[in-house]
């Protein structure tokens, strides 16, 4: 199963750009767990960097991506400066990396109806505030997608698609992501093996699960006797007991 871990940027006291009464890190958080949603719909396992308004460094995001052993780091950002369009940053590091920028940006771009900016490494002058310390260390395919600028001018299709097109945005994400993996959306997908790790009191424990549009399914019994008790089976009342 293909883990992808998703990283929306900014949150907490950084707030990012902001423009048309709007901020960077409230759009980026809705269209990054509408894309988990969506990705874990089709199989594939996400990690999110964080699920509310929290503050979470750059660099312990390459970590938790590393630490995790993710299969695709996806940073979802919001552009300002003037300008208008799509565009993707990868790593100067990874130069290997530009094939799946261009193939997210592309498609992302294409779906929006956007002008597309293309791809490009995290230096200046094109990413004058690079190298990103997002990408530190990361070791897994990675990739800053910009979605749009925050401060084009009102009526523009940037700013209505920050506003009120979140959910398409991240369809249109998912699209990218599921073709980099050679995945149709349109398929439907095998139950996928998985193993649930529980924390019980302290205790690790994993258990056999299986993943079916992106929840996790786990088997009764080793959950409970690893909660200390004993399971048994009365065939005449065809009922589980537990002890």
């Amino acid at each position: 199963m293909k883990r992808i871990f998703i990283d929306a940027g900014h949150g907490g006291t950084n707030i990012g750009a902001v423009g048309h009464a709007m901020r960077e890190n409230d759009i980026v958080l809705e269209v990054a767990l509408e894309l988990g949603r969506l990705l874990e719909a089709a199989g594939l396992e996400t990690m999110q960097t964080r699920t509310a308004d929290t503050s979470v460094t750059n660099a312990q995001r390459p970590v938790r991506a590393n630490n995790w052993q993710a299969d695709l780091f996806v940073s979802i950002h919001v552009n300002a400066g003037g300008g208008f369009g799509a565009e993707t940053i990868h790593s100067r590091i990874r130069p290997q990396d530009k094939a799946t920028a261009r193939g997210i940006n592309d498609i992302f771009a294409r779906e929006m109806g956007l002008r597309n900016r293309g791809v490009h490494i995290d230096l200046p002058p094109r990413v004058p505030a690079g190298p990103l310390s997002v990408f530190a260390g990361i070791n897994m395919p990675a990739v800053l997608v910009e979605l749009g600028f925050i401060d084009a001018p009102a009526g523009t299709p940037d700013v209505d698609m920050l506003r009120n097109r979140r959910k398409e945005m991240a369809a249109a994400l998912a699209k990218g992501i599921l073709a980099h993996f050679g995945i149709n959306p349109e398929e439907k997908q095998p139950l996928q093996a998985s193993a649930v790790r529980f924390d019980l009191k302290g205790k690790r424990v994993d258990v056999e699960g299986f993943l079916k549009e992106g929840r996790n399914f786990v088997m009764a019994r080793p959950l409970l006797e690893a909660l200390g008790y004993g399971v048994d089976w009365d065939n005449d009342a065809q009922t589980i007991v537990v002890r």
